[in-house]
């Protein structure tokens, strides 16, 4: 991200006071605060200034620096250490009683994300001690609306397969089986969200917490897809999302191509499902979905997008 980013992050987003709000609540004068990924140390000030005992704030990109200057101008360097290294190996020793952690990806859960947080929990984490945000869930939601339909090359209408004189229709096989983040208007979305079960992020979630299953009454509008978005519980009362606005949060939603459309008549229900199959160790591995109504299934599977 460039410092544009970070100041839009900050600047208009309903999520930073919600976690200012939030770490207010948890931090006292004996708490050890871990701030991963830190960005401009936003998190990890508010912390100082609510008295923690030690806060260590940790970003792999060089606006950690930037960070330490931010905290200086508003007296608060001498309670934070800044670290530029990446997670987890270059984490200073701990233990830490609250770890802040934000940077999920737009499917709530990669394997990479699993990995660090896995390692956070056996390495760094105090007994009793918590993350923040705490609990999380996934809302599933039909899509409207030619413009999210899967990307045609060229603007190619749906009845021709043919651009430049070229069959593209291979290209195709491999867009309708692939999600993308998208940042979705609230009004393309064919019917309200279904959340799933709240889960808590640690112990670190298994891939049965990834999945999602929904029933939905048909507009009678097509569904060329369907939006995956979570839910962050940060305190009791206190929760962020990247559900569709207008003002997104910037993690997005991930759009997964119902394709071709499903047309269900109105009044009839439609059943989507998100799942995750689990790689070794129990890691999240390939995504697959399915949209269902009146006996006609459309199904997606990541595998079947990948180029081989």
């Amino acid at each position: 991200m460039n410092l544009h980013d970070y100041g839009t992050m900050l600047f208009h987003s309903a999520r930073v006071e919600a976690f200012r709000e939030a770490l207010e609540r948890v931090v006292g004068p004996d708490t050890r605060v871990l701030d991963l990924g830190t960005g401009l140390g936003t998190y990890a000030m508010v912390a100082a200034r609510g008295g923690a005992a030690r806060v260590v704030a940790l970003d792999r990109h060089r606006v950690v620096h930037l960070a330490r200057d931010l905290a200086a101008e508003n007296g608060l360097a001498e309670r934070i250490e800044f670290v530029r290294a990446n997670a987890p190996d270059g984490i200073p020793e701990g233990p830490y009683d609250l770890i802040i952690f934000e940077d999920y990806p737009t499917t709530l859960m990669n394997e990479s994300t699993r990995r660090l947080l896995r390692a956070v929990e056996s390495r760094h984490l105090a007994p009793g001690g918590r993350l923040l945000p705490g609990e999380c869930r996934l809302t599933l939601a039909p899509v409207t609306g030619s413009e999210w339909e899967p990307a045609r090359p060229g603007g190619v209408n749906a009845d021709d397969r043919r651009f430049l004189g070229l069959d593209w229709r291979a290209l195709r096989t491999h867009l309708v089986n692939a999600g993308r983040r998208v940042h979705l208007p609230p009004e393309v979305l064919a019917a309200a969200g279904s959340p799933g079960p709240w889960h808590a992020l640690l112990p670190t979630l298994g891939v049965e917490a990834l999945a999602v299953e929904a029933d939905w009454p048909s507009s009678g509008a097509p569904i060329v897809g369907m939006a995956l978005w979570f839910d962050l519980r940060l305190a009791e009362g206190i929760v962020v999302s990247n559900r569709p606005a207008r003002a997104s949060e910037p993690w997005g939603q991930w759009l997964l191509p119902v394709e071709p459309p499903l047309h269900a008549p109105p009044g009839s229900t439609v059943t989507g499902k998100v799942w995750r199959e689990a790689r070794d160790g129990g890691m999240p591995g390939w995504m697959g979905w399915s949209c269902a109504s009146g006996g006609i299934t459309r199904e997606g599977h990541e595998f079947k997008g990948l180029p081989l």
